[in-house]
């Protein structure tokens, strides 16, 4: 996780993102419950993480630098919310071979391929390790 850009666009809010899942998937989640989550199930409850879940959890520093453990993660992951709370009617643009486009946040390709990771997450990894 140390190498995961924090900073930078987009490469900065991809990193944070794929940071705060595999803190998840780490501390034992499954796809199928990270995919379900809403944005109210995970909050910072003092030095620990909450995550309500079909599974309760607690997550919290577990000998991880203060840096990469799972709240500053979070509070990371949680910046970029903030900013797009700032921004509720702003519009998402895409750029393709086809021209520039206002898309739903559904349709953004990030999206899509997020929850297709989540959904089948051993196809993405056997493509990866073939």
């Amino acid at each position: 996780m140390r190498q995961l850009p924090v900073g930078g666009w987009p490469q900065g809010l991809f990193g944070r993102r794929d940071a705060m899942v595999l803190t998840l998937v780490a501390a034992g989640l499954t796809y199928t419950e990270i995919a379900a989550l809403r944005r109210g199930d995970v909050r910072r409850q003092g030095h620990e993480l909450a995550v309500d879940s079909a599974r309760p959890w607690r997550l919290g520093p577990a000998g991880e630098s203060a840096e990469h453990g799972p709240v500053p993660v979070y509070s990371r992951w949680a910046r970029v919310q903030e900013i797009l709370d700032g921004f509720p009617n702003a519009r998402i643009y895409l750029l393709d071979e086809d021209g520039v486009r206002e898309i739903d946040y559904e349709e953004a390709p990030q999206v899509e391929l997020t929850r297709a990771f989540l959904d089948a997450p051993d196809r993405f990894f056997r493509e990866l390790l073939a």
